[in-house]
């Protein structure tokens, strides 16, 4: 044998090697994900620092009136809304979301109730004043349309909020999870990845567009799904958690202000 055949066959050999490496590696991980329980859920990431949570809160899709609004397509107008493009600024924001996720951070039903009209009053005065402190600003717009998941009332001095919420039908979701945050010098930093989902044909299909066109999962929808991440956003699939490195990664920016820290972006 020859030296030039003697270092072809160390190079298929080696090849070789390479091959049956990454074979076992890839059987390795479907033993993985065959023991994983996509039936159940994960509680969702959790940092030690109150003003964090309250952020991540604040705008997270699936906490309260937000779910309808944007973790699902109850309102098809908006579903989605935060994700609909590579980045989103507080301008384009409009009065439905920002006056939404003020009254959805005002634990309002601790105002008065109104038995007559069925809802709870929070004085205009009041509503302008946690609107300064949620986006540092001073104009907010008291015009409520049918595009609200709540019904609201303009009185004389005082906004009425409904004692309850609209309902209505919905076959598409949003799923989110917590993966880190950063403070750094005025601003900080919180990392969510988020999948949509699709609900057809007795399956959810996750997808990591929101354009729905790059599948990542599919989980039959039965009986025994526990479905508790759904518009909970303390709780999140399995799915989302065990393949989270298959969808997108959103980073929420906020800048310290005078008070508090107002949203700057959202941005894929």
């Amino acid at each position: 044998m020859n030296k030039k055949d003697l270092v072809k066959y160390v190079i298929v050999g080696i090849i070789l090697l390479i091959i049956i490496g990454v074979v076992i590696l890839l059987l390795g991980n479907n033993k993985e994900d065959v023991k994983l329980n996509i039936n159940s859920v994960s509680d969702n990431y959790v940092v030690d620092n109150s003003t964090v949570m309250s952020l991540y809160n604040r705008y997270n899709s699936e906490k309260g009136l937000l779910f309808n609004l944007i973790g699902s397509n109850t309102f098809s107008d908006y579903y989605g809304y935060f994700y609909s493009k590579d980045k989103i600024t507080y301008s384009d924001l409009d009065n439905v979301i920002k006056n939404t996720i003020l009254i959805n951070d005002s634990d309002y039903k601790t105002g008065e109730y109104n038995d007559e009209n069925n809802c709870y009053y929070m004085t205009k005065d009041n509503f302008g004043v946690i609107y300064n402190k949620l986006y540092g600003k001073d104009d907010y717009n008291l015009n409520f349309d049918d595009s609200y998941p709540v019904e609201v009332r303009v009185e004389e001095d005082n906004i009425c909020i409904s004692d309850g919420e609209f309902g209505g039908s919905y076959n598409k979701l949003i799923d989110t999870y917590m993966v880190n945050a950063v403070e750094e010098y005025n601003y900080i930093s919180i990392y969510e990845v988020v999948a949509f989902i699709k609900i057809e044909d007795g399956y959810l299909y996750y997808y990591k567009d929101y354009d729905m066109k790059n599948l990542v999962y599919k989980i039959e929808l039965s009986k025994n799904l526990d479905r508790s991440f759904i518009n909970n956003a303390n709780i999140v699939s399995n799915v989302l958690v065990e393949y989270q490195d298959k969808f997108d990664l959103y980073e929420y920016t906020y800048v310290k202000g005078v008070d508090s820290y107002y949203l700057e972006s959202i941005e894929k």
